[in-house]
């Protein structure tokens, strides 16, 4: 009876250290965290948006002004190699959405609405004027389209760079449940990954959710994900985004007939990345097919849209071939001039 008195008291002991420990490395995490938030980039700056203030990057100086619209989760870091070579023939506007980076937090639900809106009230503040290039990637894509549909005067060409699928039912319903809960739908995966951001495992372990990135950037990087507000608005976004982004772009008016290039990822590197994952083979050609339609989707926004294939890159192609991505979008500005 003895040792099993013991053995209970040690167990209690065990516990409240690892409670202690966890606790502790909570606070620590926010504290550091808020530090880094603080801290803005070279050259950043906290812009009033409206309800929230935005961190924007500007380089550069020849018109058109370039915007950015980055992924779900991007922060500047990812993108601050394009944008410096980009900023030597034109002025480039890097920033950050609410809840992101070091910018505010975010005010409500993520739609694309409010997330232009935001946008365009910063623009304004800073004085930054049309005719703009918005380059969209992943869900940048769907804010890009939504901007040049709200504002089709201002903007005079659209990048999209592997965007974001919005024919979400067909995922849902042609995938094997399994597939699409595990590969497709990621709120389960950001939801787990805020649990571990708020308990500070994130910045312990230095986890960085990419195969692929500069190793420059990993701090930032680091960072960023270790962020518990960072998840809830990329959930957010993604829930406003992904399931009701066809919706939203089919209020907001037509796209213009302006010159629009989709840049996609390689399937044979994207079906790779699948099979890596333990995607079946089945499985992953339905993946592919219901993404192809949706960029199909795109190229008829436009009767002056193209399609260019990346050859290196299977999702970020600003990791893995930023020289076609900046050649592009150098190619697109030049029509302007």
């Amino acid at each position: 009876m003895k040792l099993l008195k013991y053995i209970g008291i040690f167990a209690a002991v065990v516990v409240g250290l690892l409670a202690l420990l966890t606790g502790y490395a909570a606070v620590k995490n926010s504290i550091l965290s808020s530090k880094w938030r603080a801290a803005l980039p070279v050259n950043g700056k906290l812009v009033d948006a409206g309800t929230t203030k935005l961190c924007i990057i500007e380089k550069g100086t020849a018109s058109p002004a370039v915007i950015i619209e980055t992924g779900l989760g991007s922060t500047a870091a990812e993108w601050a190699g394009v944008q410096d070579a980009l900023s030597k023939r034109a002025r480039v506007i890097l920033y950050e959405r609410a809840g992101y980076g070091h910018s505010g937090d975010a005010q409500g639900a993520r739609a694309p609405e409010a997330i232009v809106n935001e946008l365009k009230f910063a623009l304004e503040k800073e004085g930054i004027t049309p005719p703009y290039v918005i380059v969209g990637h992943d869900i940048g894509a769907l804010y890009a389209e939504y901007f040049a549909r709200t504002d089709p005067f201002a903007v005079v060409g659209v990048v999209l760079v592997d965007p974001l699928p919005l024919n979400f039912e067909r995922f849902k319903k042609e995938l094997d449940p399994g597939v699409y809960n595990n590969f497709i739908d990621r709120t389960p995966g950001l939801q787990m990954g805020r649990a571990f951001a708020a308990m500070g495992a994130m910045r312990a372990l230095s986890i960085v959710p990419y195969r692929t990135y500069p190793s420059v950037i990993k701090q930032d990087l680091v960072e960023a994900w270790s962020q518990s507000r960072f998840y809830e608005t990329m959930v957010s976004e993604y829930r406003k985004g992904f399931r009701e982004g066809s919706a939203k772009l089919a209020e907001a008016g037509p796209f213009p007939k302006i010159p629009l290039v989709v840049i996609e990822h390689s399937p044979k590197l994207y079906h790779d990345d699948m099979m890596f994952w333990g995607v079946p083979v089945d499985q992953a050609r339905k993946i592919e097919t219901i993404t192809r339609d949706a960029y199909d989707r795109y190229l008829k926004l436009s009767p002056r849209a193209e399609r260019i294939v990346s050859a290196k890159s299977m999702k970020n192609i600003h990791f893995d071939e930023p020289e076609l991505l900046v050649r592009i979008v150098d190619e697109m500005v030049q029509r302007f001039r």
